[in-house]
């Protein structure tokens, strides 16, 4: 049992097993009266309780890392940043898919920069060029009127 899906089916399978649990305890064990039933139902209360916590800080903890992942991801661009990866379920699935989508940005950034600075260097070395073309074309303009 790893995925989400699991988790939440073992969890509500559970709290069956703890209604009934309660219900046997209510009726076999605190005598089947109104505080044996009180009894139980606070028992089985504790344990619903007990368990949607579990299931809760399972789920949802790692969920919130993700989202505070992404939330400082948009504030600050740093396209460093990793989710961590726990379990082996659909959360952690998502959490590795996104740590590869964000290794593929980087790798992208960095091939722009690079693009980038060969574009600026290619560029330099026009200017260069076309200020040497410009200037042959003066002296071929100078001396072209001094002939003339």
């Amino acid at each position: 049992m790893s995925g989400v899906a699991w988790k939440i089916r073992a969890a509500m399978l559970l709290q069956i097993a703890a209604t009934a649990l309660a219900g046997w305890l209510g009726h076999s064990v605190f005598g089947g009266g109104l505080y044996g039933w009180l009894g139980a139902l606070v028992l089985l209360l504790l344990l619903a309780g007990l368990i949607s916590l579990l299931v809760e800080r399972n789920l949802l903890g790692r969920l919130a890392a993700l989202r505070a992942v992404l939330a400082k991801m948009y504030l600050d661009g740093d396209l460093t940043r990793r989710v961590p990866v726990a379990g082996r379920d659909e959360i952690a699935a998502v959490a590795i898919d996104f740590n590869r989508l964000m290794e593929s940005f980087a790798t992208i950034v960095g091939k722009v920069l690079f693009n980038s600075a060969e574009v600026s260097s290619a560029s330099k070395r026009l200017l260069s060029e076309a200020g040497r073309v410009a200037s042959g074309s003066r002296q071929q303009h100078d001396a072209a009127l001094a002939t003339a």
